[in-house]
C-alpha cells in the first residue's frame, strides 16, 4: 500500500539498477527492459456499491504496537490520508490526447457516485417537505 504513494517511475529506476548490476556481474536476465511509467497508478476506493471514487493517497503511516518473540509486528495502527480526485483531474493535458482505460474507469466511477449522491439528496428534500407538511395542522 505504501508504494502507491510514489510514481511507478521509481520502480523502473530500481529495475534499471538491478539489470545494470546483473550486467556488471555478467548475468543475463534474458528479459527485455521494462519501460518506465511516469504517472502514479489510478486508485479506486470502493466503500460499498454506492461509493466508488478515485483517490490519491496523501498520507500514510504505520505505528507498530505489538511484536511477537521474533520481533515481527503482530498489531499495527495504520493511518491513511486520501483526496478524492474529481472530473477535472482526469482531463487530457494535451489537445488530442486520450485518457487511458484506467483513467476513463476512474472518471466514470466518480461521475456515477456523484450522480447517485445528487439523486439521493433530491429524494431527501422531497421526504423533508412531506414530513413538514404532515406536521402542519390543516
Amino acid at each position: 500500500m505504501e508504494m502507491l504513494l510514489y510514481p511507478a517511475a521509481d520502480v523502473g529506476l530500481l529495475a534499471s539498477a538491478v539489470s545494470s548490476l546483473a550486467g556488471a556481474l555478467g548475468i543475463d536476465s534474458g528479459t527485455a527492459p521494462i519501460p518506465e511509467r511516469r504517472e502514479s497508478p489510478v486508485i479506486l476506493l470502493v466503500w460499498g456499491p454506492g461509493r466508488v471514487v478515485p483517490v490519491k493517497i496523501t498520507a500514510f503511516s504505520v505505528e507498530e504496537q505489538a511484536f511477537n518473540v521474533a520481533l515481527y509486528p503482530i498489531r499495527a495502527k495504520v493511518t491513511v490520508g486520501l483526496k478524492v480526485l474529481t472530473d477535472d483531474f482526469f482531463k487530457p493535458i494535451a489537445q488530442g490526447a486520450e485518457l487511458s482505460p484506467a483513467e476513463k474507469l476512474a472518471q466514470s466511477a466518480y461521475r456515477y457516485t456523484r450522480k447517485q449522491k445528487q439523486v439521493l439528496a433530491a429524494a431527501n428534500i422531497s421526504n423533508s417537505i412531506e414530513s413538514a407538511m404532515a406536521m402542519l395542522p390543516f
